[in-house]
């Protein structure tokens, strides 16, 4: 057992850390044990864990406080005020873009231009167009080609935006075939096949939307993003949609058209992080460029690696993890969750916490629960 933190009261016990141990999902002795290492760090570091649990209790009435809702609140009643708050911001939005249809083209187009302006031209350190021109060169995707009707990869290229192309490889070819064919030559990329320009958002094709349709059945959403090309990419829903159930029941009163889908405020939240998180692996790839084993540590951040085993124990030195992937959706056991760690996502998510939008009264509370989470 490690002595406790000087923090704690005359019960031996740190004030509230039962309660942030409960919400980490982790021993209270975890955390005495890194504030005792991180405090021979960092001066004056004996009081952060009261700090964090005051800031998570401020952040948490001012969320209730912009429900119209106190602490005493019913989960059922917090639920359902969310869902209203998101049904507000979803009409507000869509409203404010003169409603544009997120199920096509040109409303996704719409949405893309809209998140554009609101976080500004961002560069980044992307992959050279050529370079992935020749990978696709070098192992033309063959359901691509034959689901667009297209000879050879040359023809297509003619045609079609390259992005779009590469984009599309990833969802119309085989898992096996891309990590064991397609995404080989990964591992002799050099710091000269990537350059600085503007990231991109791209919409495709309606016509490619039945390409997608199993990539989005998978994914729940129809946004995803090339880190290594620095394109996001946006596949028209359709018809059908994939918006979220309960927002329009909430007042079925209302007229036809002012019933929120949720599809406009989950384009625009998914455009929006995947902006910023294209953004922070670009400043990864900027730096492994200036360090030995470039292509390995660029695999590495793509493939989503984490460390496939638990730090060593020490009683001097605080061990962080990096962990770039949610391993709660594989195994929420997995023993590493409940060691310290830095998540990637949350992280970006604290540079996303201050934007706002003038214009969108109210849409900021978005954002505050990013915060929060």
């Amino acid at each position: 057992m490690y002595p406790r933190a000087k923090l704690a009261d005359n019960h031996g016990m740190t004030p509230g850390i039962d309660k942030l141990a409960k919400i980490l999902r982790t021993k209270e002795e975890i955390l005495d044990k890194l504030v005792i290492q991180m405090s021979r760090i960092t001066p004056n570091s004996s009081n952060v864990l009261e700090n964090v649990l005051m800031d998570l209790e401020r952040r948490a009435d001012k969320a209730l406080l912009s429900l119209n809702l106190s602490r005493d609140a019913k989960a059922e009643d917090v639920y359902m005020a969310l869902l209203k708050r998101v049904e507000e911001n979803d009409l507000a939005l869509n409203k404010y873009l003169k409603k544009p249809d997120p199920a096509t083209r040109e409303g996704c187009e719409t949405l893309a231009n809209f998140v554009k302006e609101v976080v500004g031209e961002t560069k980044g350190f992307f992959m050279k167009q050529e370079k992935a021109e020749e990978f696709l060169k070098k192992n033309p995707p063959k359901n691509l080609l034959r689901a667009l009707g297209y000879n050879d990869i040359d023809q297509l290229l003619a045609k079609e935006d390259f992005a779009a192309v590469f984009s599309s490889v990833r969802f119309a070819e085989e898992p096996q075939w891309l990590n064991e064919v397609f995404f080989k030559p990964y591992e002799n990329l050099t710091p000269d096949d990537f350059e600085e320009r503007l990231m991109r958002v791209i919409v495709l094709p309606e016509r490619w939307r039945a390409i997608g349709a199993h990539f989005m059945g998978k994914k729940l959403h129809n946004i995803s993003h090339l880190k290594e090309l620095g394109v996001i990419f946006v596949i028209p829903i359709g018809d059908e949609g994939i918006s979220l159930p309960e927002i329009g029941e909430i007042n079925p009163h209302k007229k036809q058209e002012d019933v929120a889908s949720g599809i406009t405020m989950q384009v625009f939240t998914l455009l929006l992080h995947y902006f910023f998180e294209i953004g922070f692996y670009s400043r990864l790839f900027t730096r492994y460029s200036k360090e030995e084993k470039f292509a390995e540590k660029l695999v590495s951040a793509l493939r989503g690696d984490v460390p496939s085993f638990m730090p060593a124990e020490s009683s001097d030195t605080a061990t962080w993890m990096v962990i770039q992937r949610y391993l709660a959706k594989d195994t929420p056991s997995d023993p590493r969750l409940f060691m310290p760690h830095v998540s990637e996502a949350s992280l970006i998510s604290r540079v996303k916490e201050n934007l706002e939008h003038p214009e969108l009264k109210g849409l900021h509370f978005y954002l505050l629960i990013l915060s929060i989470i």
